[in-house]
């Protein structure tokens, strides 16, 4: 699994809304640090809503229930699924 971060000299400082697509515990705790470091967190996408409604109350932040609306919102995705044959095609290439 690979991780892009953001760095930044001073703690709220990134002007951006980053969203999710994927809601397992790399997106949640991603998102948490990532708001808590003041980067706006739009909300999330999965393809199980019951994570992503999950991961968005936990972070206090939207469920998306379409990848156009979360694209819409968001400046920055993070991809945040598992790196297995075939899963982000299912994800991403089936809503666009």
């Amino acid at each position: 699994m690979q991780i892009f971060m953001i760095v930044t000299s001073q703690k709220g400082v990134i002007d951006m809304r980053a969203g999710f697509i994927g809601a397992g515990k790399v997106g949640f705790s991603l998102g948490k640090y990532l708001k808590e470091n003041g980067v706006e967190i739009t909300g999330y996408f999965s393809k199980s809503p019951e994570s992503a409604k999950s991961a968005a109350d936990f972070t206090n932040t939207k469920l998306y229930k379409s990848i156009e609306d979360i694209l819409s919102d968001s400046d920055t995705l993070f991809i945040t699924v598992p790196d297995v044959a075939g899963h982000f095609r299912s994800v991403w290439f089936a809503r666009c």
